[in-house]
């Protein structure tokens, strides 16, 4: 068989152009390897905040387990976001979150009084709420539908 010089010029740069694509192929799997993963990380407590309580809408004991301060969503008033932990019995674990906004601050005096703040008839006074973290009082939780799944809901308080 003979080969003419155009044909193997031909062969020879077909050759060096899949070795090319070969050699691309093969930086871009490498890349692809060291990218990083996407990675998501779900903490225990994530776990948590999505079990309901399965003894029905009732008093359950409670520790608090967080309070922070955030810009509601208009951007006009402070809400006070304060995490609830169930802690004793067949629902220990699960979690209830309460936003309570500086507009309607009344709402928070049954959850100071249950935490052992002596709010007074005047309702004049201020009060440090770092200290209600950590504390055990008693929550009516009950399981309401939001966005239609169901999460926990504080309803009252009340002293353990």
């Amino acid at each position: 068989m003979s080969v003419s010089g155009s044909e193997l010029e031909y062969l020879l740069w077909r050759v060096e152009y899949l070795l090319r694509q070969i050699h691309k192929n093969q930086q871009d799997q490498k890349e692809r390897e060291n990218q990083m993963a996407i990675r998501v990380s779900i903490a225990p407590e994530d776990v948590a905040r999505q079990r309901v309580v399965t003894q029905g809408a009732t008093w359950y004991p409670v520790v608090v387990r967080n309070i922070v301060i955030e810009l509601n969503k208009a951007g006009d008033a402070n809400n006070f976001v304060t995490d609830f932990e169930v802690d004793d019995g067949p629902d220990k674990g699960c979690r209830a979150r309460v936003w309570f906004s500086e507009k309607a601050i009344g709402m928070m005096i049954p959850f100071l009084k249950a935490v052992g703040v002596d709010v007074p008839n005047s309702g004049l006074a201020d009060f440090d709420i770092e200290p209600a973290i950590g504390r055990q009082v008693l929550a009516f939780i009950q399981v309401e539908d939001y966005n239609g799944k169901p999460g926990n809901v504080v309803k009252d308080y009340r002293k353990r």
